[in-house]
């Protein structure tokens, strides 16, 4: 998946409750790909609104998701900043 584009929907999946969806969204993170900021806005938008989640969720759902952290023992990619 090198080049690719990730949109909300791949990465609103992984904390879904549907463990299909979920196992599908995080097989699709592991490749290379981007997120542009607008879906950065719309996850944070999504997590507190639909998903309610607190400030520290979103933070922490955030963050794994840019590459700060690890996903089932797997280190993300690492992040780049934007210019």
């Amino acid at each position: 998946m090198s080049g690719s584009f990730f949109n909300t929907n791949v990465l609103v999946y992984t904390a879904s409750g549907d463990a299909a969806k979920a196992d599908r969204a995080e097989e699709s993170l592991r490749g290379c790909g981007s997120i542009s900021v607008q879906v950065v806005n719309e996850l944070t938008h999504a997590a507190r609104r639909t998903m309610r989640m607190s400030w520290p969720e979103n933070h922490a759902f955030l963050s794994m998701v840019r590459g700060d952290g690890t996903a089932g023992g797997t280190p993300h990619r690492q992040s780049v900043p934007l210019t």
